[in-house]
């Protein structure tokens, strides 16, 4: 459900503080925090946000789009901290001005691409990240994304006999949309997004 100002307004928590205070205060309590408990918390609490447009740009003042991207791009990270900084930049892709900002970042991309091609990762990472990649997929750099290699891949999971359902729609929405569409039409598909 999306959100109203009006209603976030009535729901102000116990402390009587503000959305954009409260996402601060998250952002704030993640960096401070040294226990992978409550950082798991705190990212998924911001990720968690994410889904909802009127959260966007408080998201943004907190830092939430670099958090994200720290987290996914630390090697050092819990794997579980990286699934949840992925999952909320999936939900953050949505607005116009993170996603040109993840597109533009190769290292995002870079990460992406490696949960996508290694075997070792779940199928709830795997979905993410295809999806991920599907809103980030833009005519500056569509060329490093949709490789030979890269349909190669999506078309096995697709192909496979054990695969997650969910994980085999999300790599068909990918093929159909950047592989099977001429060039012209790819473009067009990425800037209406």
């Amino acid at each position: 459900m999306f959100q109203t100002n009006a209603h976030i307004q009535r729901r102000r928590g116990k402390d009587g503080k503000s959305r954009q205070e409260h996402l601060q205060d998250l952002a704030n309590e993640y960096k401070k925090s040294n226990t992978i408990e409550i950082r798991l918390r705190v990212l998924s609490n911001l990720a968690n946000f994410a889904y909802d447009p009127i959260n966007y740009e408080w998201l943004r003042q907190a830092g939430a789009t670099e958090l994200f991207v720290d987290v996914l791009l630390d090697d050092t990270s819990d794997i579980q901290l990286q699934q949840i900084a992925l999952s909320g930049l999936c939900n953050y892709a949505l607005d116009h001005r993170t996603q040109e900002r993840l597109a533009k970042d190769d290292a995002v991309v870079h990460q992406c691409l490696h949960y996508v091609f290694e075997s070792n990762f779940d199928n709830r990472m795997l979905v993410t990240a295809v999806c991920l990649l599907w809103h980030i997929c833009m005519p500056d750099n569509i060329s490093t994304i949709t490789t030979p290699d890269l349909k190669y891949r999506l078309e096995d999971i697709c192909n496979s006999q054990h695969g997650n359902q969910q994980l085999k729609n999300m790599c068909r929405i990918f093929i159909d949309d950047f592989f099977l569409e001429t060039p012209s039409q790819v473009k067009e598909i990425s800037s209406k997004r």
